[in-house]
């Protein structure tokens, strides 16, 4: 019976992550760490990245966050999957931030964090073409109207899917970078 064994090089993950600063300049980076690090240890390479300055740490479900913060983190935490709206107090009460996808989950999120007196943070994820996750541009306008009326929800950040970013045919990943920068744009002006 054969055995497979990942082994983490923490010299290319460091070498990974200069590459997509020196990319990025003044952007955050938000390294994905979600499904236990896709196999590789989500809280041992959660901690490596953190030594290498990276903002945002990304993963898919909220118990993904609490163990990183149980793990003693403290820095920045993304998640990106909508989550249920039962869970807007675990949120709050470990300063996750999330991607806000639905009205559902805004309006829920939003009469908690009223009722707690507490902000919280989050992402607009837009739908740019991949049609799973994501608002449409046209309710994303409407979700940054509704912000501006309530204080308890703030938006630090615009996020999409690309779905076919690491594909040899880029026309699609073109267009829904086009898609997004158009969106943000309209944002910025209103």
């Amino acid at each position: 019976m054969a055995i497979a064994i990942a082994e983490i090089n923490q010299a290319n993950i460091k070498h990974n992550i200069e590459m997509i600063k020196a990319q990025t300049k003044s952007a955050y980076i938000l390294a994905m760490v979600k499904a236990n690090g896709y196999g590789h240890g989500m809280l041992e390479v959660s901690k490596y990245l953190r030594t290498l300055d990276v903002e945002y740490l990304g993963v898919a479900f909220i118990h993904e966050a609490i163990k990183i913060r149980k793990a003693g983190d403290k820095g920045k935490i993304l998640v990106c999957v909508s989550p249920e709206p039962s869970d807007v107090d675990l949120f709050i009460d470990y300063n996750i931030e999330i991607a806000f996808s639905s009205f559902e989950i805004l309006y829920e999120f939003n009469k908690r964090a009223q009722e707690r007196d507490r902000i919280i943070h989050g992402h607009l994820y837009i739908d740019t073409g991949m049609h799973r996750d994501g608002m449409s541009t046209e309710d994303a306008i409407v979700f940054m109207d509704y912000i501006k009326d309530h204080p308890y929800i703030k938006i630090v950040g615009l996020m999409t899917h690309l779905a076919a970013a690491d594909m040899t045919d880029s026309d699609f990943t073109d267009k829904q970078l086009t898609r997004f920068e158009d969106i943000k744009k309209t944002l910025e002006k209103n």
